[in-house]
């Protein structure tokens, strides 16, 4: 690998959840991930070593220091889905975000620009649509999404752990969740003296009360309204390099590399072949009529 590679960053698209909330944070995960990451392609003797080593290589360093850094980049796995599409992003864009103050509306932009690179993966241009786009803004894959749960949880952090799951990084630590089972906000039940059952029922009408409705889920109902993802991928176009086109179809093509024109003769493409296969069927179809009055 040469030192270019190491100027950008690849992580699952499902680290971006929570950004809206607090996007710092969610660099600071990506990060972490990479790091962690590429100490698989170390040989040094232990874990401690090959982070110390990782982090150097990007040239990163740690506010809590390098073996809290490694403890929380393998705690990201109980609280993500690692194995949704990947992100490829420069390191200096995640800087940026990571530093300096972002609006929401700049934020919606990095994370469209996350969903759109998701998407095309390898690729140099992909078919897509508004929903899709939307979907991936907010760390989902896309799909019609129903994640199972356990219906209770025997610890604060399984817990936190389950609704960072549904509303995003840092979404509510396990010492507020603790305070409220100690203040008898939250009922709990406590089978042991040293042990905890807390219901899921009880702790999402806990959630829903208290912290009202997440702010991941009302966005991305805001963004999946056409003015709002409109207005994005506007910006995206004048701004951030994409190219977009679409004609005539359902969905549209989009490609950071290819240009426009290129994009345009693919989507005429597409309908030609569209049109052969209808007009297939239409023959076969009336064929088929003729067949049957003949009878």
């Amino acid at each position: 690998m040469t030192d270019e590679n190491f100027k950008y960053c690849i992580f699952p698209v499902s680290l971006i959840r929570g950004a809206f909330s607090d996007i710092s944070a969610v660099i600071d995960c990506i990060f972490k991930y990479v790091v962690f990451k590429h100490t698989e392609k170390l040989k040094h003797e232990t874990e401690l070593e090959k982070m110390k080593a990782a982090a150097n290589v990007f040239n990163i360093t740690f506010g809590c220091g390098i073996e809290e850094a490694l403890k929380a980049a393998k705690r990201l796995e109980c609280n993500f889905d690692l194995k949704t599409p990947q992100v490829r992003l420069g390191k200096d864009m995640l800087w940026d975000y990571y530093k300096n103050h972002k609006d929401e509306f700049s934020i919606a932009c990095f994370c469209a620009f996350c969903a759109i690179k998701s998407i095309l993966g390898n690729k140099e241009y992909a078919k897509t649509n508004k929903r899709f786009v939307v979907a991936r803004m907010f760390g989902k894959t896309g799909r019609e999404e129903k994640p199972e749960y356990p219906e209770t949880f025997s610890s604060y952090s399984d817990a936190s752990a389950y609704l960072g799951k549904r509303h995003g990084v840092n979404c509510c630590s396990c010492g507020s969740i603790r305070n409220a089972a100690v203040n008898g906000t939250l009922p709990v039940e406590r089978p042991q003296k040293n042990s905890v059952m807390i219901e899921r029922s009880a702790l999402d009408k806990w959630f829903s009360e208290n912290y009202s409705k997440s702010q991941s889920v009302s966005l991305e109902e805001k963004y999946a309204t056409r003015y709002h993802i409109d207005r994005v991928l506007y910006e995206l176009q004048m701004n951030w390099g994409l190219k977009l086109y679409s004609d005539h179809s359902r969905g549209f093509y989009l490609s950071f590399t290819k240009e426009l024109k290129d994009l345009a003769v693919v989507n005429e493409l597409a309908k030609r072949k569209h049109n052969e296969l209808a007009d297939i069927k239409r023959n076969a179809k009336e064929e088929a009529l003729k067949i049957l009055n003949r009878k």
